[in-house]
C-alpha cells in the first residue's frame, strides 16, 4: 500500500475527472514481462472504508 501524490499539466475539475485520469494511466513497465511485476501496476480503490491494509494484502495474496 502506497500513498502517491501527483502532479497534474492542468487542474482537474472533478474527483471523477482525477479518477479517470488515474484509471487511463498505462502501466510503463508492462512490456518488459519481468516475472515479480504485478499485470496491474495499481488498483484504485473508490470505496469510502478504504484504505484496508490487512484485506488487501489477503484479496492480492501479499
Amino acid at each position: 500500500m502506497a500513498a502517491v501524490s501527483c502532479r497534474f499539466s492542468t487542474k482537474p475539475t472533478s474527483v471523477e475527472e482525477v479518477i479517470q485520469t488515474l484509471k487511463a494511466y498505462p502501466n510503463p513497465i508492462a512490456d518488459l514481462n519481468l516475472p515479480t511485476s504485478p499485470a496491474q501496476l495499481y488498483h484504485l480503490h473508490e470505496e469510502q472504508n478504504y484504505p484496508q491494509p490487512r484485506p488487501t494484502l489477503i484479496a492480492i495474496k501479499g
